[in-house]
């Protein structure tokens, strides 16, 4: 894998987001906030599409410039 993973076998992290199946993909973004959720079986296209938005500058962040 090419980007961040957890691994919780304690379940921490799966009671803190509310996590309930398997197997569960969320994209968390930086303010820890939930962005993106697939149950079941993930499309790699629609996937690297959800992280390529996420990774784009806010017209917030933009604004400046």
């Amino acid at each position: 894998m090419g980007y961040p993973s957890v691994f919780d076998p304690s379940g921490r992290v799966g009671n803190d987001y509310g996590i309930f199946g398997l197997p569960t993909t969320y994209i968390i973004a930086p303010d820890d906030r939930i962005r993106y959720v697939v149950y079941g079986r993930i499309n790699p296209a629609s996937f690297r599409v959800a992280l390529e938005s996420l990774l784009k500058p806010t017209p917030s962040e933009t604004a400046g410039r």
